[in-house]
């Protein structure tokens, strides 16, 4: 299997932020695993920065941020090819490449058609971070009846798969939508979706940089305005839930 990480970026600065996602490219080519990155304007140093750790840096041509998340699905898609797979992963959480390898053979040995990984703990995150996922999580299982981590944000997408992400078409705000509803349109569809358990670790200075920012925590909340009740209209919609 050719697994290729979609991502998109945008940086003003070099910041902790842009120095993890540099690093999530660092370790991507340790792995000798291919990396597409669409961004969105990042500070002009960013490109050269990136791609000489071996990424494939795109400019985003899309206008929303699921369009840019597409766009990032859609140019991984290409160089995976059509018996490959695509990692859809946030830049900056680099200590999940090791966890690849783990997450490909999840996906052969159950002939699944995307891989969630699942975290041991959430220690480490922020505190206002964790209690939000947690609740996020729990409502997805409560209307899909499956039991994710789809709060992680990283997800394995197969040849299967691939369309029900590519077609999405921003019914739900084309936000954070853009990732978790095609994962229930698949399982409404009879695809495979599991979860693999991973020794993720969220790097702690992403952590110390986002609690002492409060725009972050009002971001988690933002994100469960935009998800649930999509999570609820979707999981209706098609039988899931009556």
């Amino acid at each position: 299997m050719k697994t290729v990480i979609a991502t998109t970026t945008w940086y003003e600065r070099q910041n902790v932020r842009a120095q993890l996602a540099l690093k999530t490219a660092e370790e991507a080519g340790k792995k000798g695993l291919p990396m597409v990155v669409v961004d969105g304007g990042s500070y002009k140093e960013f490109a050269i920065d990136v791609t000489e750790q071996g990424a494939i840096f795109n400019i985003n041509e899309g206008l929303s941020m699921g369009a840019s998340r597409r766009q990032a699905i859609s140019d991984a898609w290409d160089v995976a090819g059509p018996n490959g797979a695509v990692l859809w992963m946030e830049p900056e959480k680099w200590p999940l490449i090791s966890q690849v390898f783990l997450m490909e053979a999840a996906m052969e040995n159950a002939g699944a058609d995307i891989v969630v990984p699942a975290r041991k703990t959430m220690e480490g995150y922020p505190a206002i971070q964790q209690a939000a996922e947690r609740l996020g999580n729990m409502y997805f299982a409560k209307v899909t009846g499956h039991e994710l981590d789809v709060w992680i944000g990283p997800r394995l997408i197969g040849p299967n798969a691939i369309q029900y992400f590519l077609d999405y078409r921003g019914e739900h705000g084309d936000r954070w939508d853009s990732i978790f509803v095609p994962i229930i349109r698949a399982i409404a569809a009879g695809l495979k979706v599991i979860g693999c358990e991973t020794d993720y670790v969220h790097p702690a200075e992403q952590t110390a940089a986002e609690e002492a920012a409060p725009d972050m925590d009002l971001k988690r909340f933002h994100q469960l305005k935009n998800l649930v009740p999509g999570f609820y209209i979707e999981a209706k919609r098609l039988g899931l839930r009556k």
